[in-house]
């Protein structure tokens, strides 16, 4: 009886290790929500320093826009550039061709190259990708 006992609890012991997930691996947040969403990028966020740059050009309505057709790919658009977006692998499709600034450049290097996480502070409508060891991230604001 003992013996049956041990089994039983060992299996029990096991199937609760194994159903424990490392969210620190996901990249998906489980309560995220950001299909049909719309986002546009405030700046670029210093976390060391604690300062926001904002992007440039401030004057482009289209500038830096995100819109999620599910909760984790995006389309939208540099200062000059269509791009398609997958949060989940950090896929970018763009170009970097013809950006009307710096930022511009900077933004595509960062979303094709540098940012490998994210999060969404639904409360503050907040979203940030995260890059250089998280030192650093993109800060966007949801849009109505």
């Amino acid at each position: 009886m003992r013996k049956v006992n041990w089994i039983l609890g060992t299996i029990v012991l096991l199937l609760i290790a194994t159903s424990c997930k490392d969210d620190s691996v996901s990249n998906m947040p489980t309560e995220t929500k950001l299909v049909g969403t719309k986002w546009k990028l405030v700046g670029f966020f210093d976390v060391e320093k604690n300062t926001l740059r904002e992007a440039e050009p401030k004057d482009c309505e289209d500038c830096y826009t995100l819109y999620f057709d599910t909760d984790s790919t995006a389309s939208g658009k540099s200062t000059n550039n269509a791009i398609q977006l997958n949060i989940i692998n950090w896929k970018v499709g763009g170009t970097k061709a013809g950006e009307l600034s710096e930022d511009g450049w900077m933004y595509m290097d960062i979303l094709g190259d540098k940012a490998k996480s994210y999060s969404y502070e639904k409360e503050d409508n907040k979203l940030k990708f995260y890059y250089n060891n998280k030192k650093n991230y993109l800060l966007y604001r949801a849009l109505k």
